[in-house]
């Protein structure tokens, strides 16, 4: 009799144990889950003698292009197919929609991927001399010009 009360006993412990460890390890990955961030970058002062002044394009339009982006280089690629096209438009921004469209893309998938517009980019492949790798160059020159790591 004393015998099944140990058995009894230890089958409580070890219960008890696994649900301490459960609910443990689901404080800790909600707890990592709200300490994501997403990079914000600043937009720039408007200032007519410069030319950064916003081109009047709607969120509308940056929400498409940042989306188009993220479509085209999501999955694995291998640099044998992109299409230019989102990035050829966000290239025509102005500088101040250019930090808004960073700052879009960085909202709504930074989250998920830990890693912004820039480390997206830089972790793209592509054939050299290839269209996206012309459009790749220019665009990650821009990021650092306006100082969106």
């Amino acid at each position: 009799m004393e015998q099944e009360q140990n058995k009894t006993t230890q089958k409580k412990l070890i219960v008890g144990g696994l649900i301490a460890l459960t609910l443990l390890l689901s404080f800790w990955y909600f707890y990592r889950q709200g300490k994501k961030t997403t990079t914000i970058a600043k937009l720039p002062t408007d200032d007519p003698n410069t030319g950064n002044q916003s081109s009047g394009v709607g969120d509308s339009v940056i929400s498409q292009i940042s989306t188009d982006m993220y479509n085209d280089m999501k999955g694995l690629n291998w640099g044998s197919y992109h299409d230019e096209t989102p990035f050829n438009s966000a290239m025509t921004l102005s500088d101040t929609d250019f930090v808004k469209l960073y700052n879009f893309f960085n909202t709504k998938y930074q989250k998920d991927s830990e890693a912004t517009l820039t480390a997206w980019l830089n972790g793209e492949k592509a054939i050299p001399y290839s269209p996206f790798d012309s459009v790749k160059v220019v665009m990650l020159s821009r990021l650092g010009k306006l100082n969106l790591k």
